[in-house]
């Protein structure tokens, strides 16, 4: 599975958070604007009621200045205004219910109409009228039975009490209380709500798109890097595996050189022999073994000659181009004897002109033998085995195809490990050697297929200054 593909548990955890981190900014967000939202309301609702005091308080003082100067011009003193009589003046005002008047001094006082019932002022009211600023209280269910002494008065109304101090007489402390009806308040109260509710919903329903855009693009980019961590990471595996590969393969090619160096000359004496011996052996019994034998050995001093071919090229430095089909034709040869031994024929085709230089040659040479003769022992005697040789992409590729019965799963993993053969009498090195040279030449060597229809194993080349393209 690839790196930056989620499995389907990490993707439902993935979602299931983003979710609960969507609706704990919604909630967060909601909080932080409806705290503001009803400070302002209770700031808006109190500035309202103040501006209705404020203006009551006002024709009050308007009215007590008219009733002064009707005094004056009757030759009488501003003392001589009856509070009373200027209150009854203010209480024609729209709305007003009814109207109290408190002398804190002596705690008398007179109501109109004389159905209202008498009432107090606390502490707290005569303080906020010595400043001369009214007091003002919305009621939003006032019971009437409380307010009026009409014994048919049921029920509650919106009323509005507003508290204005009256001009001082000596030191005597004076104040007026007025009973609105609240109807047109309550209304423009509501009408101030619903405004306050649509902006901070405006706002919220805003503030949480914003968010939640900056969270979505913040997590795409946690999850593309969390993909790339992923990515290197496995990369990095796959690196290490390949530097033991590496090191498991270069202890096994340290071996093999040691074994060349050993065998070489009890190779020519033991196929020397075996030859001798065939022809001893006339038309007898041991002729076809000894036969047998003679091939063996031809064939192991064929491999030694090639890696001593091949160490012979690395050390002298001489560079030429072989074409390709004078590398295939070195294939044909070392293969020979396993083709014949096995009765499979091997077919090739590549494309016109492709050369390489001679050292890339003889390591691809050598990686394309060792395939073509495990696809022989894996096919049935009279199968085929192809070698086709491609460009693509920028890549030479190589696919040699059987027809045997493919690979077994279990063992498709461990494939290219020393030791890990599928044949029954392998050393299981063969695969792994390969797929170490093609790393020293840069390339890959992959399982392409397998199957009950055949194995299909592709070298890529990258294409450099060592291969040169038709």
């Amino acid at each position: 599975m690839s790196s930056d593909v989620l499995q389907p548990t990490e993707t439902n955890r993935r979602v299931k958070t983003e979710i609960a981190a969507a609706v704990a900014i919604a909630c967060v967000l909601a909080l932080a604007v409806a705290l503001p939202a009803l400070r302002l309301r209770t700031g808006l609702r109190e500035q309202v009621l103040l501006r209705e005091g404020q203006v009551l308080q006002a024709v009050v003082a308007m009215q007590y200045a008219v009733e002064t100067a009707e005094m004056e011009s009757l030759g009488l003193v501003a003392a001589d205004v009856d509070d009373f009589t200027t209150m009854l003046k203010t209480a024609r005002l729209p709305g007003v219910i009814g109207v109290r008047l408190f002398n804190r001094r002596d705690s008398t006082q007179d109501v109109f109409p004389p159905e209202l019932n008498e009432g107090a002022l606390t502490a707290a009211d005569w303080d906020a009228l010595g400043s001369l600023t009214p007091v003002v209280r919305m009621h939003a269910d006032y019971p009437l039975a409380e307010l009026i002494l009409t014994v048919d008065q049921r029920g509650t109304a919106e009323l509005i009490e507003v508290i204005v101090p009256l001009p001082a007489r000596g030191d005597a402390q004076r104040a007026a209380q007025f009973w609105i009806a609240g109807t047109g308040i309550a209304a423009e109260l509501a009408r101030q709500d619903r405004a306050l509710i649509a902006l901070a919903a405006i706002v919220w329903i805003a503030g949480t798109c914003v968010a939640l855009g900056i969270q979505s693009i913040a997590s795409r980019k946690l999850r593309r890097a969390n993909a790339e961590l992923r990515r290197r990471g496995d990369d990095l595996s796959r690196a290490n595996q390949e530097l033991a590969l590496a090191a498991k393969v270069s202890a096994v090619g340290v071996v093999a050189a040691h074994l060349i160096h050993g065998l070489k000359n009890p190779l020519q004496g033991l196929r020397g022999l075996a030859v001798e011996q065939k022809r001893a052996s006339g038309n007898g019994d041991g002729k076809a073994a000894w036969a047998d034998a003679a091939a063996m050995t031809g064939r192991l001093q064929a491999m030694v000659d090639d890696v001593t071919a091949l160490l012979t090229d690395e050390a002298s430095g001489i560079q030429f181009r072989v074409t390709c089909e004078e590398m295939m034709q070195v294939v044909t040869k070392r293969t020979g004897d396993i083709r014949n031994s096995t009765g499979v024929e091997m077919t090739w085709t590549s494309v016109k002109g492709l050369e390489f230089d001679n050292r890339l040659a003889a390591l691809v040479g050598l990686i394309v033998s060792n395939l073509v003769t495990n696809a022989c022992e894996a096919s049935k005697p009279g199968a085929g085995v192809h070698v086709e040789i491609l460009r693509k992409r920028g890549m030479i590729e190589i696919a040699v195809s059987d027809r045997g019965c493919g690979i077994p799963s279990p063992k498709r993993e461990r494939l290219f490990l020393p030791a890990a053969s599928t044949k029954p009498h392998g050393s299981g090195i063969g695969l792994a050697v390969s797929r170490n040279l093609a790393q020293h030449i840069q390339a890959t060597l992959e399982l392409e297929e397998t199957g009950p229809a055949g194995t299909v194993f592709v070298l890529r080349i990258p294409v450099s200054e060592e291969v040169k393209q038709p």
